[in-house]
């Protein structure tokens, strides 16, 4: 089972199917990406150019709804 979404539902989804077994006989199992709090660390090294660029289509690509979106920037 492959699972995008809350962690909420990723738990019932492991509940319901931790005493399953497949066709074969092995445990079914679960691949559940529930997202994150995905942070960029920006040094006073960094060309802020680029910084710019980076923040923003992390940030806003897919207007922020993947799991994978920036969610904190920490500034030197």
């Amino acid at each position: 089972v492959m699972f995008t979404g809350s962690t909420e539902v990723a738990t019932l989804l492991q509940r319901n199917i931790a005493s399953r077994l497949d066709a074969q006989g092995r445990p079914i199992p679960l691949i559940a990406e529930t997202g994150g709090m995905n942070a960029m660390i920006v040094d006073s090294s960094a060309l802020t150019e680029q910084v710019v660029v980076d923040v923003l289509a992390s940030a806003f690509d897919s207007a922020g709804q993947r799991c994978s979106a920036l969610r904190v920037l920490c500034l030197q």
